[in-house]
């Protein structure tokens, strides 16, 4: 397989394992997964940090649930 191959095929499995960990935040192996391939893709530079700001937005209320649509809350 071509490095150009290569590349885009790490790239796309890191964006996956990403999306993977945005529901599944306690994956322990699937950080470690993700954290070696961006440390394999261009030294790391090119993978957005996932730890900064971890997953909060889980916490907040859902747009169906009643405190995300109370007056007064911003979107």
């Amino acid at each position: 397989m071509c490095d150009a191959c290569v590349n885009l095929a790490r790239s796309f499995a890191a964006w996956e394992v990403r999306l993977y960990l945005d529901t599944h935040p306690e994956d322990i192996s699937a950080l470690a997964l993700y954290r070696r391939l961006c440390a394999q893709e261009c030294g790391g530079y090119a993978c957005v940090p996932h730890e900064r700001d971890r997953w909060s937005w889980i916490d907040d209320p859902w747009p169906w649930e009643l405190e995300a649509n109370l007056p007064g809350k911003e979107a």
